[in-house]
């Protein structure tokens, strides 16, 4: 083993207890791997990555597999025992590592750690593990809510309130749907490249690619392709990681030259540049930002696809006073709500939230949301347009706040989406006329975007 880093599987169990224990972002945590392991070769990198995120992924079912086979409980203060029992698992039922290395893995590991003691209870409890018949203990929880939290690994509440919404097989394809790894998409940056130029180069390099069927600049490589910051293009800002589904939120905008667009939560960029590019880089953009942590990730990616009339103003868009300063008190043509929300159509890339959200913050978000959409509809220009977008399957934080939106809002109207026009599949377009996804639908995430209009 090369003594220049740690073993995989001990970054992997670091990079679980710093998400687990100490509370961290998993995408931060694993942002701070790859920073602080620059030398990692590839291979060991996947590794790492595919164990900390599937484990996240599928944390409550191990927690009951392995439950089911200690004679007596390992307490939850334990974490690094936890964390290792967790991974080990994980690898044995996901990853098809033979049991045998595994195990062996996970001991070895356990006696070079601060529990050593535990190696013996560790080395029995995934032994048992192993064997285990998963669906036959499953079978045994009469709940069918407890029954499909723990099976495909999602929060009780969650799964309570989509059962009762839309019945238990739509709830089923819903949860498998969301333990499955996202398709890697690409928007191509139109002001620095071709979506054909960027498909040439990267099959030039033996990467499977394929171009998005509804957005126009969407590229998808379905296969492994390890760091993003090495794929050809990258440096020169020919691309950015983008899902298609949140591509079409841009679209929808149809943002043109000469106009002034405000993108009201504007980090990390990716639809304040999308909107830049498809004004042909003629636009006024003002970009505003609530958090300051994130403004310097913006900054960069503004930098890094040389995107024009980009400007960036740091404060809160629900402060209509600010608004108005970061506006030099003129109007807009359109605006953007990419809101803050729930997130529950983007689990299969972020599982954490899953874990992290509870079920009394969705009245915060909807009130903020609210907040939002009041404020920045006062700087829209009469006969000028707001759309509306959240990556949320919710109601409250989608149809319902912009039935209440406009229920309040007389002068507004909602501008319903024609699929036809659009280039959209009928399916995607709710009989109200907003756009409306569930994850996976043509391999995209879920998402909704409504488009509204002041009225002149």
């Amino acid at each position: 083993m090369n003594t220049d880093w740690p073993h995989p599987r001990q970054l992997a169990i670091r990079a679980l207890l710093r998400v687990t224990r100490d509370h961290h972002p998993l995408d931060d945590t694993l942002e701070r791997l790859l920073a602080t392991t620059p030398n990692l070769p590839p291979r060991d990198r996947a590794l790492v990555f595919a164990i900390v995120i599937g484990t996240i992924r599928h944390l409550t079912l191990l927690d009951h597999l392995l439950r089911a086979c200690m004679q007596h409980p390992l307490a939850e203060r334990r974490q690094e025992s936890w964390a290792i029992l967790r991974t080990a698992l994980f690898q044995i039922r996901f990853l098809r590592i033979p049991t045998r290395a595994a195990i062996h893995e996970a001991v070895n590991l356990a006696k070079k750690g601060r529990e050593q003691a535990l190696a013996g209870f560790i080395n029995a409890v995934l032994r048992r593990a192993a064997n285990l018949d998963a669906d036959a203990l499953l079978a045994t929880l009469n709940d069918p809510i407890t029954r499909l939290a723990i099976e495909h690994a999602h929060p009780r509440w969650l799964v309570e309130r989509w059962l009762t919404r839309l019945g238990e097989p739509a709830t089923r394809h819903r949860l498998q749907t969301g333990n499955q790894p996202g398709p890697l998409t690409l928007r191509i940056n139109t002001l620095a490249t071709t979506r054909a130029r960027m498909a040439e180069a990267l099959g030039a390099q033996g990467i499977e690619v394929e171009n998005c069927l509804r957005s126009p600049q969407g590229l998808r490589l379905p296969g492994r392709v390890g760091r993003i910051d090495a794929l050809p293009g990258f440096a020169e800002g020919w691309f950015m990681v983008q899902d298609e589904a949140a591509q079409w939120v841009s679209i929808l905008v149809d943002p043109q030259p000469g106009e002034r667009l405000l993108d009201a939560c504007a980090a990390p960029g990716g639809k304040t540049l999308h909107l830049a590019e498809l004004a042909r880089g003629q636009a006024t953009i003002i970009a505003v930002e609530k958090r300051p942590e994130r403004l310097p990730a913006l900054a960069e990616n503004i930098v890094r696809l040389h995107a024009p009339g980009i400007r960036v103003a740091s404060g809160d868009a629900t402060n209509t006073a600010f608004l108005q300063h970061a506006l030099a008190g003129e109007t807009v043509d359109a605006a953007l709500v990419d809101a803050p929300c729930s997130a529950t159509g983007i689990l299969r890339r972020h599982p954490d939230i899953k874990w992290r959200r509870q079920p009394g913050e969705l009245t915060a978000l909807v009130a903020e949301q609210q907040r939002l959409l009041a404020a920045i509809a006062t700087q829209v220009r009469p006969g000028g347009r707001l759309i509306y977008a959240t990556c949320s399957l919710e109601p409250e934080e989608n149809a319902e706040q912009i039935a209440t939106f406009l229920a309040t809002h007389p002068t507004w109207r909602r501008w319903p989406i024609d699929p036809r026009q659009a280039g959209l599949d009928p399916t995607m377009i709710t009989a109200a006329g907003d756009f409306a996804v569930e994850p996976d639908q043509e391999g995209m995430d879920g998402f909704f975007a409504a488009r509204l209009q002041r009225q002149s």
